[in-house]
């Protein structure tokens, strides 16, 4: 059997836009409308991935990831304000172990991990305080891969720590986490995914997880394009950054959150309540926020004052300064101030209320107004005016167009300036620009990714670019040794996998480049001829003391060896010899490492000891393979042998004696020792060769030694690329409990019997415990089954299902389980006698569904020493009742224990 080191590969995805329109008014205060979500759609826009759907604190939202989990979310009651949904899958083979999302409310501080209270911007103090958390965890957090939500790019954290994900030993565990601002919340993505090994390298981590770039999380609530149909199609997209300490919380395609004052479209209610004239949408639009009409000023509408909040100052409702400081309280957190719409831009100071935002005045050279600034118009009546830029196309020159959206101008909320030589149009004289969005260049690009490798498999690499703030989008040009270039663009990392032929130093250059500027990182990665293990050895079968000369074949760049000669024997010389002074079958393995990785081979049941004057031993190569498939078998018996037996598991036989074929069936070729046959179905067979010789017969019998495929397996080194299947075995007999056989029920006050009640699969399970309530009593309820795990067994999984309950009866779900602090469910291994062993699992849970457990019994595996040659064991699945309060059971079903390689 041949075990070799897996690989992996990645890609990564881009951006989307979204726009609307500008002009003359008076006074001012915010307001948003609530439309309902349209219908989701089946794909997310970016990843064209399909989409999971679910609802979180009130939230519709649409989740695409390639990496998701099989098992559906689940939305627990909210902790301390916060709601989570989760979805777990914990089958065999998968990838995560968890996928969550957290979503937790303006003014909620959480009780876990440290987090401070949610507020406006509060974003990079929650990545901060969840470093800080993962640091003292011991998961050393690097910069992750990036993922879209709700219409942003973040960059997410990786961190490696030790959680106890199987319930018994902590396990090494990728923890990858986002943290983004939408909504009035703070949202909370996390991966959790289990490591093939615990000694990953960072890049080789960074690897694995990159595939996570693909997860893409939108809201119809929340990140409704909104382009008006005057600017459709005329806008530059454009992207946020980061900046210091402040975060930028929503991209230019997302939508704004809606504040709790805003009752309607447009807040008829507030209008309509005191003029009785309707308020409406113009039509106009800017992120979710519309331009909104009667116009006071143009159609001699009523004047209504309305405060964004209890004790803001009050806005003449539909002034223009209204949609300008609703907008800023909302996209900024800019609480309202005292400014008609000539001294918007110029009132707005950082001491006297907070205003961040910079102030440009009209003509600066190089500067243009862009998505989401503040104009402020000179008095060209006797209020002047004010409006928000929804687009910008303004060239090198300071030559272009600028598209606005306004209150109490024109008639749909929307217009057009133009700009020359730097100068906007329509008597501007200047406006509030929000700095984070300036383009910034990076100033560096780091590629992460293995070091050394071989030839002919694929290796991913991240390409990181610096500072966190530098623009999207950032485009990544690839150069590597050999290779033809790769040109991506996205944001602040991209990854991209190379193979390679031929052996040596290979060099990786990456260029990165956004508007700002241009950066080159270079990676050198050395290949190698692939390692692969190989043995021989002689004699082979013997009396005690037998000594054995082992052989190292193996092929590549090879640094070390060691052996496992059987019996926790082992050796590291390159050609040892090994004597064994006890009786017994031994299996020995051959673990070889270097530059061109490493590589075992196993040969079980390799060397028989015995004390009889004849010993039955043989060889077979190759082990396994396509059908049809040749195997040349050797004779490496001992002792004065006349007869060979064989038998090779498919029906043929062959029986020689003194170098003479006496009986054959089936397809073979040549004489004893060394006999040829070929196997033409594709299955598993046990082999046997019975020697004799003076009257004294020994039989050697491999079971599952000789594996036929279907078709050509072609060891390809792929993402997902997997060795061969080891021979294995089902250690459990009747694991479905489909009959009455091989399990054990203790006869007690109340056994455990089989069941049609509740299945996992097939018609029965077993339930243990009490179920109905009016059957409570002091009672011990278990099932258990005698196992042996052989000598030198390789692996040793056990696999079950669980349906626990705790309470009332299945009848009466409806009634509330009452708290039992007495009663048991529990898996236990015991020894030949009935003493405990272990305690697989202790618990008292209220699930009423079935979840799956795994564990390794590796540990229980018979020694090869003189005398024991496997080890009994017993698995026990039972409940106590203490015979007070509720009552407690669960159902068992699909057990397995799968046995594998050394010793079968």
């Amino acid at each position: 059997m041949r075990v070799n080191k897996p690989f992996v590969t990645v890609m990564a995805l881009i951006l989307l836009l979204s726009g609307v329109l500008l002009l003359m008014c008076p006074s001012t205060r915010p307001a948003s409308a609530h439309v309902p979500p349209p219908s989701a759609p089946e794909l997310c826009p970016l990843t064209g991935l399909p989409s999971t759907s679910l609802s979180l604190d009130g939230v519709e939202l649409r989740l695409c990831t390639s990496f998701l989990p099989a098992a559906n979310f689940a939305t627990p009651d909210p902790d301390d304000a916060i709601q989570v949904a989760t979805a777990v899958e914990m089958g065999r083979g998968d990838v995560f172990e968890e996928f969550s999302i957290t979503a937790i409310s303006f003014g909620t501080k959480p009780s876990t991990e440290s987090l401070p209270r949610a507020a406006a911007r509060s974003e990079e103090v929650y990545r901060a305080t969840l470093r800080d958390y993962r640091e003292k965890q011991g998961g050393n957090p690097q910069a992750g891969p990036g993922a879209h939500f709700f219409g942003q790019r973040v960059v997410g954290s990786v961190s490696v720590v030790d959680l106890h994900v199987d319930g018994i030993v902590a396990r090494p565990v990728a923890i990858t986490e986002w943290v983004v601002e939408a909504g009035s919340r703070i949202w909370i993505v996390r991966a959790s995914q289990k490591l093939p090994s615990a000694e990953m390298s960072r890049s080789q981590v960074l690897s694995l997880v990159s595939p996570l770039d693909s997860t893409e999380l939108n809201s119809p609530d929340l990140s409704r394009p909104s382009t008006s149909a005057a600017a459709a199609g005329s806008l530059l997209p454009r992207s946020y950054a980061t900046l210091d300490n402040i975060s930028a919380s929503q991209s230019i395609t997302s939508d704004l959150p809606f504040p709790p004052w805003w009752d309607g479209d447009c807040d008829t209610n507030n209008y309509y309540a005191e003029t009785g004239i309707p308020a409406y949408p113009l039509g106009a639009v800017h992120r979710g926020v519309k331009a909104c009409g009667p116009r006071p000023w143009a159609d001699g509408a009523p004047e209504v004052w309305v405060a964004f909040f209890p004790g803001a100052v009050e806005q003449l409702e539909w002034q223009c300064p209204e949609l300008s400081k609703r907008f800023m309280y909302l996209a900024y957190d800019i609480a309202p101030y005292s400014a008609n719409g000539s001294q918007v831009v110029w009132n707005c100071d950082v001491d006297t209320n907070g205003c961040w935002l910079e102030q440009i005045a009209n003509g600066a050279p190089g500067q243009a107004p862009q998505p989401d600034d503040i104009l402020s118009y000179g008095e060209t009546c006797t209020w002047g005016h004010t409006s928000v830029v929804a687009g910008s196309i303004v060239d090198s020159n300071g030559d272009g167009t600028i598209v606005v959206i306004e209150q109490n101008s024109s008639p749909d909320g929307s217009n057009t300036l133009t700009v020359n030589d730097w100068v906007v149009s329509n008597a501007v004289s200047g406006w509030l620009h929000d700095p984070r969005s300036d383009n910034v260049p990076p100033s560096g690009v780091t590629v992460a990714g293995p070091t050394t490798g071989v030839v002919q498999a694929g290796y991913a690499f991240i390409a990181t670019a610096s500072p966190i703030t530098a623009t999207a989008p950032i485009t990544y040009v690839w150069q590597a040794t050999g290779q033809l270039p790769v040109t991506n663009t996205g944001g602040l990392s991209d990854t991209v996998a190379f193979t390679w032929n031929t052996t040596g130093t290979q060099a990786i250059t990456v260029t990165a480049a956004n508007a700002g500027g241009t950066v080159t990182g270079t990676h050198v990665i050395s290949i190698y001829i692939p390692v692969q293990a190989s043995f021989g050895a002689a004699p082979l079968a013997g009396q005690p003391p037998l000594t054995v000369v082992f052989t190292d074949t193996s092929t590549g760049s090879i640094a070390t060896q060691l052996w496992d000669f059987g019996g926790g024997i082992t050796g590291t010389a390159q050609h040892p010899t090994h004597t064994y002074a006890c009786t017994g079958t031994f299996s020995v393995s051959l673990t070889v490492s270097g530059p061109g990785g490493s590589d075992t081979e196993i040969k079980t049941n390799y060397v028989r000891v015995s004390d009889k004057p004849i010993i039955a031993n043989f060889t077979a190569h190759p082990a396994s393979g396509p059908a049809p498939l040749a195997v040349q078998f050797a004779d490496a018996s001992a002792g004065d042998i006349t007869a060979w037996q064989w038998d090779f598991g498919d029906g043929s036989t062959l029986l020689t004696t003194g170098g003479s074929t006496l009986l054959t069936t089936g397809g073979l070729t040549g004489t004893q020792p060394g006999p040829t046959h070929v196997y033409t179905t594709a299955g598993i067979y046990t082999v046997s060769l019975t020697v004799s010789g003076s009257g004294i017969t020994d039989t050697c019998t491999r079971p599952r030694d000789i594996t036929v495929y279907e078709s050509v397996y072609l060891p390809l080194l792929l993402h997902n690329y997997t060795s061969p299947p080891a021979p294995c075995v089902e250690g459990i007999a009747n694991g479905g409990f489909e009959d009455d056989s091989a399990w054990v029920i203790p006869d007690t006050d109340y056994p455990a019997t089989y069941t049609t009640a509740i299945t996992h699969t097939g018609d029965r399970s077993m339930r243990v415990g009490i179920v109905e309530p009016g059957d409570n009593r002091y009672s011990y309820s278990s099932a258990r089954q005698t196992v042996t795990i052989p000598a030198g067994a390789f692996s040793a999984t056990l696999r079950f299902w669980l349906y626990p309950m705790t309470g009332e009866s299945l009848a009466k779900l409806i009634v509330p389980s009452r708290p039992l602090a007495g009663d048991w469910q529990y898996v236990l291994i015991l020894n030949e006698d009935d003493q405990t062993l272990d305690t697989l699992l202790r618990q008292r849970t209220d699930d009423r569904q079935w979840v799956f457990h795994q564990f390794d019994l590796g540990a229980y595996a018979g020694q090869t020493t003189c005398g024991e040659q496997s080890r009994t064991i017993k698995l026990q699945f039972g409940v106590y009742n203490d015979g007070t309060d509720g009552v407690t059971a669960m159902y068992v079903d699909d057990v397995s224990l799968e046995l594998c390689a050394g010793g079968l």
